[in-house]
């Protein structure tokens, strides 16, 4: 399974990484969504793909590599995703 992030979520969550200092980023993401209906109602909405699990397939024979990603996760390793992390 490979662990995908919407682009507009993560611009955001890199906007709050590199601006909120990191003792406050999860009681401020927790936040947003108590003020961004009253913030943002009035434009129009389009849903958020958010994080998803896909298939991962490796196409080319390469295997994964687990020391670039966090403990409990795996690279995807096949090139395609530099990066890509599964559970």
């Amino acid at each position: 399974m490979e662990l995908q992030i919407d682009g507009d979520l993560q611009s955001v969550a890199e906007f709050m990484q590199k601006n909120i200092p990191a003792a406050k980023l999860l009681s401020v993401a927790e936040d947003l969504p108590k003020i961004g209906r009253l913030l943002w109602a009035r434009y129009p909405q389009e849903p958020s793909l958010g994080l998803m699990l896909s298939e991962l397939t490796l196409t080319n024979g390469l295997q994964p590599n687990a020391n670039e990603c966090a403990p409990g996760m795996h690279c995807a390793g096949d090139g395609s995703v530099a990066g890509a992390c599964a559970l």
